[in-house]
């Protein structure tokens, strides 16, 4: 299902298309894109605790968690070296800019990393 069905479904409320196939890369955003981005946050803030509840009343809330956490865990395949490979434009960069692109994705993939591998062990030790 995706987020506007989700939407339409929960909350009853038929939300816009128009900002999907923007150019997110682009800055500074729209004020259209702002403004799109801002009831994503509004709507995703009042479904999410109705999503919780759900699944705690089917029991199943475990099932999600146990889901995600390999999901997440598959993120960290990449060799951290080469996470910047990931990245749109990369052409567009001089050779100075590439290195330094490098080094800044580099230090970012091992900070969420790293955050990832706190959550998951909290994660674990809130099941024991």
């Amino acid at each position: 299902m995706g987020y506007q069905k989700l939407i339409e479904t929960m909350m009853n409320e038929t939300i816009p298309k128009g900002e999907t196939r923007s150019d997110w890369l682009q800055r500074p955003l729209t004020a259209s894109q702002c403004a799109y981005a801002a009831q994503d946050v509004h709507y995703l803030a009042m479904v999410f605790p109705r999503m919780l509840s759900d699944l705690d009343q089917l029991e199943r809330r475990n099932w999600v968690l146990q889901d995600s956490v390999p999901r997440a865990t598959l993120l960290t395949m990449v060799p951290v070296e080469d996470a910047y490979k990931r990245q749109k434009g990369l052409h567009l960069l001089s050779p100075r800019a590439l290195l330094l692109a490098q080094q800044l994705f580099e230090w970012r993939e091992q900070e969420a990393r790293r955050k990832i591998g706190q959550e998951t062990e909290f994660f674990m030790m809130s099941r024991s």
